[in-house]
């Protein structure tokens, strides 16, 4: 027949019939010494053995023997007791019998209330254990008068830790400690670290000299805390809906990033003392109800180190890597100098800063993951970077209005809305074995470039004062948005 490719030393058992016009699925291929059991039929729907179905396009691999009953195609099933042959393609929808050995790592559904609540608990640690991270952004106007530090000085409270956080992730990359070491323990640990961290710095330490030290070696502490935090909840997330999950995950951080606003009001000792117990409560949290979950790999992966670099290498990951640096250029500087570009602004901070960058920035977190889930991960990267993009634009005409409030909010749900976005894609397109590391290099090259223009935008506002100063963060959003649109060719 046409396409019909035979192969040499098949052999076919006792009784083998071939119906009248006969046909071949199409690209179905055998090889030598496959043998095939009584009453085989070929055609659609082709049958080896007794009742068994193989689909188009399927291969099967020297020696492979059929059991009874056996189907595959989508919605396969297969016999009991039958081992994969290697290299042998399933589809979706696969179904095993009693006794079948499935590929590595490979487990049950689970129970949709337990996801749910591992969701929810790693999403509170998220709140929780990174109250710390701008606690001291929340005091500084006091630190300022009680410790006679200028503005530039200051500066180096919340830099110091982005680089520690840099440093605690590169050696994490480096020992791909987060897909070598059970994860919520990890994520447990490093928790508590910052709150113990937090907790030193408040009640003991009276000047900036001591306070850098100690702000680096937490944020040290928090890059355990957010990367693993994002492996956990893409473990507990299928493909189709990882983009929402991760996004609940962000704004969680969102939130325990701001909270320290929410009550920067109080004596500085007292919002850090504060924050460290927020915290403390997370890495129990950790400890006592986060686990692993069943949608990546689970095996602990051999020691690479050079994985971080061979990332780069592959074209949409090193894209989603670009476009994730673009984003990051702009967040954190953002967050950083917010408060005072309001109070330049002869508007209120505290509460003020909390719904905008964290209530605000929750529902925008919410509103990337769905857009990711619906719409596919590039065009809701676009469309946020494209949204806070012209918020860095259009800054210098609604400072001083009674619009800048509104037009902050909305600028604090799309600077952070795509965050989410690019964990669930490198997540995707990444090696399973090391979702990890990859998601910890991603973070440690993104915060080392928040350093830098954190340091930048009060030197620009120098210069031209702060009305002006956030057209500086412009740049990150283009290349960004620039990025995303090559994954999708």
């Amino acid at each position: 027949m046409p396409n019909r490719r035979a192969v040499p030393n098949q052999h076919a058992a006792p009784n083998q019939h071939t119906a009248p016009n006969q046909h071949t699925a199409p690209n179905q291929h055998t090889t030598p010494n496959q043998h095939a059991g009584p009453n085989q039929h070929t055609g659609p729907n082709q049958h080896t053995g007794s009742n068994q179905h193989t689909g188009p396009n399927q291969h099967t691999t020297p020696n492979q023997h059929a059991g009874p009953n056996q189907h595959t195609g989508p919605n396969q099933h297969t016999g009991s007791n039958q081992r994969a042959a290697p290299n042998q393609h399933t589809t979706p929808n696969q179904h095993t019998g009693p006794d079948q050995h499935t590929g590595p790592n490979e487990r049950a559904r689970p129970n949709e209330r337990v996801v749910l609540i591992q969701r929810a608990a790693i999403a509170l640690v998220q709140v929780l254990g990174l109250a710390v991270w701008f606690s001291m952004s929340a005091v500084v106007p006091s630190l300022r008068d009680e410790w006679g530090i200028s503005a530039g000085a200051a500066v180096w409270l919340t830099a110091s830790v982005q680089l520690g956080f840099v440093t605690g992730a590169v050696g994490a990359t480096v020992l791909n400690l987060a897909d070598r070491v059970r994860p919520h323990l990890l994520l447990a640990m490093s928790a508590a670290a910052g709150a113990v961290l937090t907790l030193v710095l408040g009640l003991t330490v009276d000047g900036l000299g001591a306070a850098i030290p100690l702000r680096f070696l937490t944020g040290v502490a928090l890059a355990g805390v957010y990367p693993v935090g994002m492996k956990l909840m893409a473990s507990w997330s299928e493909s189709r809906n990882r983009g929402r999950a991760l996004g609940v995950l962000i704004g969680a951080l969102t939130l325990g990033s701001a909270l320290p606003h929410v009550f920067g009001q109080l004596p500085w000792r007292e919002v850090l003392v504060a924050a460290a117990a927020i915290a403390f409560l997370g890495a129990l949290t950790a400890l006592f109800f986060v686990r692993p979950g069943p949608f990546l790999t689970a095996t602990t992966a051999q020691l690479n180190p050079r994985y971080a670099l061979q990332m780069y290498r592959e074209r949409k990951p090193r894209l989603v890597n670009l476009g994730y640096f673009g984003h990051m250029w702009e967040l954190y500087a953002l967050w950083t100098w917010l408060p005072t570009f309001l109070l330049s602004s002869q508007e209120s901070v505290g509460v003020t800063v909390f719904l905008t960058m964290g209530v605000a920035g929750f529902v925008g977190c919410l509103i990337g993951g769905w857009a990711a889930d619906r719409f596919g991960r590039a065009p809701a990267a676009v469309g946020a970077l494209t949204v806070s993009g012209l918020c860095c634009l259009l800054s210098p005409l609604v400072w001083g209005t009674p619009l800048l409030i509104a037009f902050c909010a909305v600028w604090g749900a799309a600077v952070i809305a795509d965050s989410g976005v690019f964990s669930a894609s490198l997540s995707e397109v990444a090696d399973p074995r090391y979702v990890g590391t990859a998601l910890t290099a991603l973070t440690a090259v993104g915060f080392g470039l928040t350093v830098v223009s954190i340091q930048l935008v009060p030197l620009l506002a120098d210069v031209v004062t702060w009305r002006y100063a956030f057209l500086l963060l412009v740049p990150g959003p283009v290349i960004g948005a620039l990025a995303m649109l090559r994954t999708r060719s």
